[in-house]
């Protein structure tokens, strides 16, 4: 397994200097990563974070973290950017 958490951190730090701060921090800053098999799953906080990435980042970001993970960990994954979701569990309180 990848050490996701590395790649993450490292994808980040890199763009950090590679991209306006308030982009960074608007943008990139509130995403978090986690691997499934052979994906690396780029996790937003909701569509519109989803949007504005593959409309104006996309291309610097996905080439720059393909590039991270290829260097951290000397293997190839697919990356895929979606929104959080989160599971609402039902409490049963009978």
């Amino acid at each position: 397994m990848i050490d996701t958490a590395n790649i993450w951190d490292k994808c980040l730090n890199d763009l950090r200097y590679n991209v306006k701060d308030n982009v960074f921090t608007m943008w990139l800053r509130p995403l978090s990563a986690h691997q499934e098999a052979q994906t690396l799953i780029i996790l937003a906080p909701n569509d519109y974070f989803v949007t504005y990435i593959k409309k104006t980042i996309y291309k610097i970001f996905s080439s720059w973290l393909l590039s991270t993970v290829k260097e951290v960990s000397r293997k190839s994954l697919y990356v895929l950017i979606t929104p959080t979701v989160i599971e609402k569990t039902v409490v049963n309180r009978s």
